[in-house]
């Protein structure tokens, strides 16, 4: 039986239906682009590569993370790719966000091993350590009629890099560490991690998801400041996810939904 969400009337893939490892059997590399991003989306409108493709760049001198912000990279020392993935279970707009549960948890996954505590998901689908940034996504989807007909997700891991400039909540496993780490070993485990997660989503399994995702969110069940848009700040919890990825606080005895910037997160 599927653990579907509720409300949630998909016609997931049984696991019989795609073969994995599906993320990662081809994978383009370039020494240098501007973004793997741009890359993939370009590539996935004309659709000519297979559903599971990975644009790597060793070098990305572009790149872009969530609301067009920019993504500091030293070339040769993080992981900076991109995945074209076309679900064909019917997948809906309004269920997009499981494409975030599902790849957040393959790079916390993926980080979590290599670090002596614990590395969380910040909302919607940051990866941080210790209050600062250790990866980013970015996933942006093609719509046609009710069904999503392609998503291009970008993902950036800080590895090796020792400086971020002006960015003082950036970090990498490096700093944290003092080791340097082999790219070629994380890129392999985040592949495998992608397709674990992958086939609890097209096997409907959303509420493994749901749970581990909300479990490893920042801020869950503790109290943190934040600002809403009217510029007030308030002391609030993190009590969860609502069922269109909106992120649940509670304050004022009461729990409110939030959108993507519809609240600031104020770091400690």
């Amino acid at each position: 039986m599927l653990d579907l969400c509720l409300n949630a009337k998909l016609p997931f893939l049984s696991e019989s239906r795609h073969f994995y490892p599906l993320i990662g059997q081809e994978i383009h590399f370039f020494e240098s682009l501007p973004s793997t991003q741009d890359l993939a989306l370009t590539w996935a409108r004309e659709r000519q590569v297979k559903s599971g493709s990975v644009i790597r760049a060793g070098h990305q001198t572009a790149g872009r993370g969530q609301a067009n912000n920019t993504w500091l990279d030293e070339g040769g020392l993080n992981i900076a790719c991109s995945i074209i993935y076309y679900p064909d279970f019917g997948l809906s707009p309004a269920h997009t966000f499981y494409l975030s549960k599902w790849v957040s948890l393959a790079v916390r996954e993926t980080l979590n091993p290599l670090l002596p505590e614990e590395v969380v998901i910040k909302w919607p689908n940051d990866i941080w350590y210790a209050e600062k940034k250790l990866a980013g996504i970015l996933i942006q989807t093609s719509i046609s009629g009710a069904t999503v007909q392609s998503a291009v997700i970008g993902i950036g891991i800080n590895i090796n890099q020792d400086a971020f400039g002006m960015l003082d909540r950036a970090t990498s496993l490096k700093q944290i560490t003092g080791i340097a780490y082999d790219l070629e070993r994380i890129m392999q485990d985040l592949l495998s991690n992608l397709n674990h997660w992958l086939s609890a989503l097209e096997a409907g399994r959303l509420t493994q998801l749901d749970e581990q995702y909300i479990a490893q969110l920042l801020g869950l069940n503790q109290k943190r400041s934040f600002r809403l848009p009217d510029g007030q700040i308030i002391q609030g919890q993190v009590s969860g996810i609502d069922e269109h990825g909106r992120l649940e606080v509670v304050y004022n005895n009461s729990v409110h939904q939030f959108g993507f910037k519809e609240i600031e997160w104020l770091i400690q």
